[in-house]
């Protein structure tokens, strides 16, 4: 089986889609980890 790493922004994402109990947008997420809301919706 071959494991894929998670980039920066995948592991950003998903550390603030934990932490939030409410839903969040991308616009926010982008926000929170300090990227573009294009590499978020990718």
């Amino acid at each position: 089986m071959v494991v894929k790493g998670l980039s920066e922004i995948e592991l950003g994402v998903l550390r603030v889609l934990v932490e939030q109990e409410e839903a969040v947008s991308t616009e926010t997420i982008a926000q929170l980890i300090d990227t573009d809301e294009y590499d978020v919706e990718l």
